[in-house]
């Protein structure tokens, strides 16, 4: 489990994690040069009230492995990455 709230970020990388389960991202404001959220069997990831300031105003996901399961966005901006119908990802 890993939980970070009221945060300002700065990073040259948006965010990866592999092989993660129950993190929430809450309250928070990342600012990055890269736009690319990179995923590898990640499970019960949440960013909750988190405002991306990125490249393009768009967040790409990368999402591979068989046990990645339930992505979400709540009350972000932008609202969903970039292709998604939803502002979650489920298998």
């Amino acid at each position: 489990n890993f939980q970070l709230e009221n945060a300002n970020i700065t990073s040259k990388k948006l965010f990866s994690a592999h092989d993660a389960t129950n993190i929430t991202i809450k309250n928070a404001i990342i600012h990055s040069a890269d736009s690319n959220i990179n995923l590898i069997d990640v499970r019960d990831l949440t960013f909750e009230n988190v405002r991306f300031e990125v490249p393009g105003d768009e967040i790409i996901t990368n999402i591979s492995g068989k046990l990645s399961n339930d992505i979400q966005f709540k009350n972000t901006d932008p609202k969903k990455p970039k292709g998604w119908v939803n502002k979650y990802w489920r298998k």
